[in-house]
């Protein structure tokens, strides 16, 4: 350790120094001894440059003595705090003998949605309890939790967490948390409340249900870009043993507006306590104990338990009639065994009656209308009239591979789902199955057929001929027609690396051939180009394309400007006169969004203003900072 202030060996006034465990940017801890109380503490110190302000420290105390309050099994627990007149700033908790989440899930991956479900469960308990005593965490993380020995799961550094805002807001370009399990409504700067809390807990569930973050990033902008914008790949093709239930449960703890989310982690707990009642797990604890005891026997067995609890489940839901209950038990039970004899005999029987039941269903609305037939063929509705399409030549070096047909499983319990590759699922959806082009994330697509004309009189019963095979182009056509829905419209189109063009009246349509063609499209001035991989077998919808707004920027100018004054924006703080970047939301169709703009500064009041802001673009903002 370079600093002399920050070594092992020192004492802290009855603290003893033993050994480093662990640092960042923000503090060191170490392990250490309770010289009058002979007891082994954790003594968590901040950094000297940290600890200089007076009126940070004096913010640390009030923190600390509310963190202090917390008193629960899964929450560490705080034996001190320095005070405002020590030189150096620290907090002293018990030593948890043990190691991170992070540190677990590195060496032993999750390997059942089933166990990340038990590990937030319990984290869950100790956020609720926080809460009731109006304490927010806002930095979750598996650094943050710790696994001790026996199996018991800690929730740590709520002090830091709280102190470290205070601190990063002398930092300049620091961020304010951890960017990958920040909410969106810390990202740009909206009102946080316990919802946040939900947001990253979410993201935690996510990432050890599916071993990988719902957002991610080359860099921070980009992570906060697209938290804010509240796209994420679905659970269920991340994982595929990730089922409907969790998937429902995720997408609403996801859910970018904080109304549309969990109310609170206790609602969030409880649906998870369902979904693991319902394979046998009831004590948590218990359950926790023994599989981080030994991680590898518990995982191998846990299919064991967990595919005869939902087949029983899903027999009893048969029995009584509820097939669409009984078809999410089996979906679970396949995601853990996709071979289970019995669970795809099942779903083959179900689906072969869910077919006998459609046919009996167009029978007798055939008969029905039997007698209107002949009168309503001749009046078939023309075809709208469409702008001429803009023709592609096929200049593909050969012959492509059809693709796979889907798993008799997916086609059973989602009929409607597209056999290609899921895309990005906006936030708090609760659908399953819905897709865009060809593992395409931030494109969307829409099976709506474009409007008919008006004089067109829709036919009350009609026949068509039998389409083929999807992918296929029908008898005497080598070319497919894709409509363009752009957002913004202002982009210009691009066709395997060919400009075509700008959008507009006359370049709505593009005559595409049947094979994997490579879209792009552009608008510099105000967003990042979004490329879109269209396979041979896409046709028939909109093709909606939201370009990636470029960021905004601020620069806040304060007058007068009182010394160590701090711009804060969303999670970024910055330096009075230093631009800020400013992630524009993917919802923004004009590319304007609003942000809140906090200053404060040591003896003045801290002053807040709303500032609309333009994809792009920088706004110059001066503020009159007020003395106390």
């Amino acid at each position: 350790m370079s600093d002399p202030l920050l070594s092992a060996g020192r004492r802290l006034q009855k603290y003893e120094l033993l050994e480093e465990v662990g640092h960042g940017g923000m503090a060191v801890v170490f392990r250490g001894r309770d010289t009058q109380l002979n007891r082994e503490v954790a003594v968590k110190v901040l950094h000297p440059h940290m600890a200089k302000e007076q009126e940070a420290k004096e913010r640390f105390q009030r923190e600390a003595q509310a963190v202090a309050r917390l008193r629960h099994e899964n929450i560490i627990e705080i034996y001190d705090y320095s005070g405002t007149d020590s030189a150096e700033s620290f907090i002293v908790t018990e030593f948890i003998h043990g190691q991170t989440l992070k540190q677990f899930v590195a060496a032993h991956p999750v390997s059942h949605p089933e166990l990340a479900a038990l590990i937030v469960i319990e984290i869950c308990a100790a956020l609720a309890h926080a809460h009731g005593l109006s304490v927010i965490h806002r930095d979750i993380k598996p650094e943050n939790i710790m696994i001790r020995r026996d199996g018991r799961v800690k929730l740590t550094d709520f002090g830091i967490a709280q102190m470290v805002e205070l601190a990063k807001l002398t930092v300049t370009g620091q961020l304010i948390g951890s960017p990958a399990y920040m909410s969106p409504e810390l990202v740009t700067g909206g009102r946080v409340d316990y919802r946040s809390d939900v947001f990253s807990v979410g993201t935690l569930l996510y990432q050890l249900a599916t071993a990988q973050l719902p957002f991610a990033g080359s860099n921070a902008q980009e992570v906060l870009r697209r938290i804010a914008e509240g796209h994420f790949p679905p659970p269920e093709a991340a994982n595929p043993r990730v089922d409907a239930q969790l998937g429902a449960i995720l997408r609403h703890a996801l859910a970018r507006d904080p109304e549309a989310r969990y109310p609170s982690v206790v609602a969030l707990a409880d649906d998870l306590r369902a979904f693991v009642r319902a394979v046998g797990l009831e004590d948590v604890q218990a359950e926790l104990t023994a599989y981080f005891a030994d991680p590898e026997g518990f995982s191998t067995k846990l299919p064991q338990r967990i595919v005869p609890a939902l087949l029983t489940h899903a027999r009893r839901h048969l029995q009584q009639g509820q097939h669409a209950r009984a078809l999410q038990q089996l979906d679970r039970l396949l995601s853990a065994d996709p071979e289970h004899r019995e669970a795809l005999a099942l779903i083959a029987r179900l689906s072969a009656r869910r077919r006998w039941l459609r046919t009996g269903a167009v029978l007798v609305g055939i008969l029905g209308l039997g007698g209107l037939a002949y009168a309503v063929l001749a009046q078939r509705a023309p075809d709208p009239p469409q702008p001429a399409a803009r023709t592609v030549a096929d200049r593909s070096p050969g012959p492509r591979t059809a693709r796979p047909r889907a798993p008799e499983r997916q086609r059973a319990a989602s009929a409607t789902a597209p056999a290609s590759a899921p895309a990005a699922t906006p936030a708090g959806s609760v659908g399953r199955g819905s897709a865009a082009p060809a593992a395409q994330v931030g494109a969307w697509t829409a099976g709506q057929a474009p409007a008919p004309a008006p004089d067109a009189r829709p036919a009350l019963l009609t026949t068509h001929p039998r389409r083929p095979a999807l992918g296929q182009p029908s008898p005497g056509r080598t070319l497919r027609r894709v409509e363009i829905v752009p957002t913004p419209k202002a982009i210009t189109i691009w066709v395997d690396g060919r400009e075509i063009g700008p959008y507009g009246p006359d370049l709505r349509y593009l005559d595409l051939p049947f094979t994997p063609v490579t879209l792009t499209f552009r608008n510099e001035a105000c967003c990042f180009e979004q490329t879109i991989q269209l396979d041979a077998h896409w046709r028939g919808q909109p093709l909606r394309v939201r370009l990636p707004w470029k960021p905004a920027r601020v620069i806040v100018s304060l007058e007068p400007l009182p010394p160590g004054a701090t711009v804060v924006i969303g999670a970024v703080a910055a330096r009075p006169g230093q631009a800020i970047e400013v992630p524009i939301p993917s919802y923004a169709d004009d590319g304007r969004t609003q942000v809140q703009v906090t200053t404060s500064a040591d003896g003045y009041l801290t002053e807040q203003r709303t500032v609309t802001v333009r994809a792009n673009t920088t706004s110059e903002v001066t503020m009159t900072p007020r003395p106390l």
